[in-house]
């Protein structure tokens, strides 16, 4: 499946022309690149490639799905995260992305439903930050500077806060799919958080352990929350972490 998708992926770039039948007129460009649009394309290799390329024929309308719904994902998640969940707009995405409304409510039924796949994907790419920062230490401080530093680079790219957090702060108005996604983040953050202390503190509890690790996670969505109220305030940022880190919630 995936052979045939890469070779008609070569067709439509490269010349190579698969399995055409004895006769007919060939659909690939003479040029570099092919001049048809997807959905042209589609339709063309069903007419004259026949059914020997069903299968593929699925990957390229997938792989065109796929790539309107990871659109529609980006432009959404910085909606969420400049300016928060009540003001996604399905209108306003469809214009951003170049689509019509229809196709948003295609791979999005509700505004809920695109909410819990922001989540998911939130969860995802934490789950991948915190591999990515254990694979390169297991000192404690270091490990907690990087986790700062994480929520800290929001404030480098226009304000953008949290997904998580920003919605935390809209939570009585969500439906509870997307309050119980909230909560996962919470957990995978926490749980996380947990191994670094443990590091620091090998014989804590794991009750005391996770208090504090929850402790941290607030604080640190805490001080992103108040910063960007403040207009992206990355100094009022750092004074919040700064207390923190008197008060000995990093350290002790």
């Amino acid at each position: 499946m995936k052979l045939s998708y890469v070779a008609v992926q070569r067709s439509s770039h490269h010349k190579l022309s698969i399995g055409r039948p004895a006769g007919s007129k060939s659909w690939v460009s003479s040029s570099p690149a092919c001049p048809q649009s997807s959905a042209e394309i589609l339709y063309l290799s069903v007419e004259l490639l026949g059914g020997a390329l069903r299968c593929t024929q699925l990957h390229i309308m997938t792989e065109a799905r796929t790539d309107t719904r990871e659109a529609i994902l980006r432009s959404a998640r910085t909606t969420v995260e400049t300016h928060g969940y009540t003001a996604l707009s399905f209108r306003d995405l469809a214009s951003e992305v170049g689509v019509k409304s229809a196709s948003v409510h295609y791979h999005f039924p509700t505004k809920p439903d695109l909410a819990q796949a922001l989540l998911d994907r939130r969860c995802a790419d934490q789950e991948a930050f915190f591999e990515d920062l254990f694979s390169q230490t297991q000192n404690y401080e270091t490990l907690i500077k990087g986790y700062i530093a994480m929520f800290r680079s929001g404030f480098d790219d226009g304000n953008r806060m949290c997904v998580a957090g920003v919605m935390s702060a809209e939570i009585s108005g969500l439906p509870d799919p997307v309050r119980a996604a909230i909560r996962r983040f919470k957990d995978l953050n926490v749980a996380w958080i947990s191994k670094m202390l443990r590091i620091k503190h090998p014989r804590m509890g794991a009750e005391p352990l996770g208090q504090r690790a929850f402790a941290i996670y607030a604080a640190v969505e805490g001080a992103q929350l108040i910063a960007h109220g403040l207009g992206g305030d990355a100094a009022a940022f750092d004074e919040v972490i700064a207390g923190f880190e008197a008060s000995g919630l990093f350290s002790r």
